[in-house]
């Protein structure tokens, strides 16, 4: 498997970092009281920052929003992950519990504001 990304990408975004992290003989499949409770934490400590912001205006999100309409998609249609779940905080709900990755994946975006998101590669077929 390899990830391929389109070169277009950093023509358009010559900062862009993009790392990834492969994780492999985790037990998915059971909740851990710790991490549920960091991203409970982390989600009142960014709902209430984020209580009266525009999530846009963020120095944080801003560019991400931009990367999107960069490539042609409307940020505020199909918000960057790290908008969605802000979106979801701002307005008192709760992230749900999917599994143990999700939260922890949840968890660090909230607390860095990136993007973060994951690939089941069991599951994939081909390059990503």
């Amino acid at each position: 498997m390899r990830l391929i990304i389109d070169p277009k990408i950093f023509d358009q975004n010559p900062d862009l970092k993009i790392g990834v992290i492969v994780v492999k003989g985790m037990n998915n499949t059971k909740r851990v009281s710790s991490i549920e409770s960091l991203l409970r934490g982390v989600c009142a400590q960014r709902g209430k920052e984020f209580a009266d912001k525009d999530i846009y205006e963020d120095p944080m999100i801003k560019p991400w929003a931009q990367a999107y309409g960069k490539f042609g998609v409307n940020p505020k249609k199909f918000p960057p992950s790290i908008a969605a779940l802000l979106k979801r905080v701002q307005g008192g709900k709760e992230i749900p519990h999917i599994n143990l990755l999700v939260d922890l994946y949840n968890y660090f975006s909230l607390k860095h504001l990136l993007p973060i998101g994951g690939e089941d590669l069991d599951w994939l077929c081909g390059d990503l």
